[in-house]
This record gives C-alpha cells, sequence and structure tokens, in this order.
C-alpha cells in the first residue's frame, strides 16, 4: 500500500504515469496500473484524470 500511496503524491503533483511508477517503486507503469485496477478498482490514468491539477 505504501507504493500505491507514494504513486498517487506523485501524480497530484502532475509527474507522468511511468515517472510516477519508477518513483514509487513499480517495475513499470503497466505494473501500477494493474495494482491501481485491483485494489481501486480504477487504473492508474483514470485516477490521475479524476485529481485536481496542481496551481
Amino acid at each position: 500500500m505504501a507504493k500505491l500511496q507514494r504513486a498517487v503524491v506523485a501524480m497530484a503533483t502532475g509527474e507522468p504515469l511511468a515517472r510516477a511508477a519508477h518513483s514509487a517503486g513499480f517495475a513499470d507503469a503497466a505494473h501500477m496500473s494493474r495494482t491501481f485496477r485491483r485494489m481501486f478498482g480504477m487504473t492508474a490514468s483514470e485516477l490521475q484524470r479524476n485529481l485536481p491539477r496542481p496551481p
């Protein structure tokens, strides 16, 4: 769960998905996306679209 939290924080700051995945410790963006879908019922890109944009 800590990896997912780090990825969400990175995405909330505007990081691209691949960079957020790498910085959170996932092997690649596809692995992160599968994990997001399993845990949250949506992919990482779907979550990122729903996050507020940084100023």
